[in-house]
């Protein structure tokens, strides 16, 4: 018995899903969230036009004794066309313009460019246009100068400590057109963090090309020192009051005077925060005397807190009525 092949009816399977849908929140959902899915893709595959504006470019070819001039033109804009959803992840920097300056010599120089120039990042997105087709450029004669390094520091270390930074070598020869050192006089380097920090420490850093007419560096990366240490403070305190570090049971001693002031010098975090009432200052008073010019000494300073200097620097110290 001969079988028939059944034939797939579009419209009832329509009618079916139509059915569905109507008779299922669920189905409906699923049915909008499809939708959604469908209209994003065919907006984002819907061929656009956009312009690519500040397009950087690349000069090669250029010789070895000469150097672009600052002034030079070195930008353009691209128009392009493509899907928009490859068009939007794109920027600038992902497309290259290359500008030859073969037998270039030195002077005022205009490079004619065409759409052969530009290097498209995709495949589905095309070049169509660039503004404007020729460049104006300034060569110069290669110059060299040796500039002092500048390490370039971000971030705060805690209160109380101080930084310093020091680049071996200290200097570096910069190569480049004339006209650049007009504009520079030294050379910074890459950033360095320091944020947080309470030890000295080393690190290898690149230079940094601040102006697009640098050459080149020798050399393009330092070793940088960085001195990270507490802050030292001098201050100081009046008014600080004199006990007898051997006092006698039952026996009356003057101290003369009763009050001292005095120099101290240590870390800022632990200097700022001394006062008279935190500092102790004792004087000796020998048992066979009945007086006698003691020295302060203070006592319980606080750690790497040391005194420069007493005022006065002898103090009397007597037994009253003898």
């Amino acid at each position: 018995m001969e079988r028939r092949k059944k034939t797939w009816d579009v419209q009832a399977f329509l009618r079916r899903l139509a059915a569905a849908v109507y008779v299922d929140p669920v189905a409906k959902v699923v049915c909008l969230i499809l939708a959604v899915i469908l209209w994003m893709y065919v907006v984002g595959e819907a061929e656009v036009q956009f312009e690519f504006r500040e397009v950087p470019v690349e000069f090669v070819d250029l010789s070895k004794d000469l150097a672009i001039s600052e002034d030079s033109q070195r930008q353009l804009s691209l128009g392009v066309t493509g899907p928009k959803t490859a068009v939007s992840s794109l920027k600038s920097e992902d497309f290259r313009v290359l500008a030859s300056l073969a037998g270039k010599r030195e002077g005022e120089k205009w490079v004619v460019l065409s759409l052969e120039n530009v290097a498209s990042p995709r495949g589905d997105i095309k070049v169509v246009r660039i503004d404007p087709g020729s460049l104006r450029v300034f060569l110069e004669r290669v110059e060299s100068r040796v500039l002092p390094v500048t390490p370039k520091l971000q971030g705060e270390v805690p209160p109380g400590f101080q930084v310093k930074a020091k680049p071996r070598p200290e200097g570096a020869a910069v190569f480049g057109p004339a006209s650049l050192f007009l504009r520079i006089s030294d050379i910074p380097t890459e950033i360095i963090d320091i944020g947080g920090r309470q030890a000295t420490f080393s690190t290898k850093v690149k230079l940094k090309k601040e102006l697009r007419s640098i050459r080149t560096l020798d050399p393009d990366a330092v070793d940088v020192l960085v001195e990270i240490e507490e802050t030292v403070l001098e201050k100081v305190i009046s008014n600080v009051r004199i006990e007898l570090q051997n006092p006698v049971p039952g026996r009356a001693v003057q101290i003369k005077p009763e009050a001292v002031t005095i120099k101290v010098r240590g870390p800022q975090n632990a200097v700022d925060r001394l006062d008279a009432a935190q500092l102790r200052v004792q004087v000796e008073f020998p048992a066979d005397k009945q007086f006698h010019l003691a020295v302060p000494r203070a006592v319980a300073l606080p750690e790497r807190v040391e005194v420069i200097s007493y005022e006065p620097p002898l103090v009397r110290v007597s037994v009253p009525g003898q």
